[in-house]
């Protein structure tokens, strides 16, 4: 893979890392005016969900109310913490197998 390519789930993903990156530097203001701008249509929240009920999920770390409102993330449809603690067994599993062999 080629450096400066970076594997992710989704293209509003990526481009919310990429914005988590310059979001402290002050030389990128104007690009993450721009980024947060253009992604902002795409944030999960209540408006596009439609009504529906469905349940939230999100591989962390969340940047609230960019990528993803932040009531969402506390709701009672919310499985992301769930999901963390589910990635973190087995991300000890994996690395107890490793050591083992």
């Amino acid at each position: 893979m080629c450096h400066g390519i970076e594997l992710t789930e989704t293209i509003v993903q990526s481009s919310m890392k990429a914005v988590g990156q310059y979001f402290q530097n002050i030389d990128y203001h104007e690009e993450k005016n721009r980024r947060i701008q253009v992604m902002m249509p795409f944030q999960n929240n209540k408006k596009n969900l439609g009504g529906y009920s469905s349940y939230i999920m999100h591989d962390m770390p969340i940047h609230p109310d960019f990528e993803i409102e932040e009531d969402l993330i506390e709701s009672e449809n919310s499985i992301i913490y769930q999901q963390a603690e589910n990635r973190m067994h087995v991300q000890k599993s994996l690395l107890l197998h490793l050591l083992e062999t």
